[in-house]
């Protein structure tokens, strides 16, 4: 039998919010790429090119509550496991801990992606601006 691969286990840590987190990264990918289409669009008026930007930021921040919400719902599972074993070593309750927070990096990671896309399209938005 074949060890798992690092990003097989990367996914299985991820908690019981796994699926809500995928496709909300997914669907943040898909704004940027639409937005950034949008903006290369030469006759495109302003107010099409706005419209859209702050979405990409509040998916993201979604992204990232689910993360949040998915280490909490794991570390209480993992801390009514730790109270329910009689032993329990050390290694074992470490890598619950690492398990639970690759969520929260999953999730923060998306937030800082779309973050920076907003930035970036707020600002070049703002560059062909009428009022500019």
């Amino acid at each position: 039998m074949e060890a798992p691969s690092f990003l097989s286990q990367f996914f299985m840590w991820m908690g019981p919010y796994k699926w809500p987190m995928i496709l909300v990264s997914g669907l943040v990918v898909v704004l940027v790429i639409k937005k950034a289409v949008e903006l290369l669009i030469p006759g495109l008026s302003y107010k099409k090119k706005i419209s859209g930007v702050n979405a990409i930021l509040f998916w993201g921040a979604i992204s990232m509550a689910f993360g949040i919400f998915s280490q909490t719902v794991s570390l209480w599972a993992a801390l009514n496991d730790i109270i329910a074993a009689a032993d329990i070593s050390p290694a074992i309750v470490l890598v619950g801990f690492y398990g639970s927070f690759v969520a929260t990096l999953f999730g923060t990671l998306t937030l800082i992606f779309a973050a920076l896309a907003w930035w970036f399209f707020r600002f070049w938005v703002k560059r062909l601006s009428p009022e500019s």
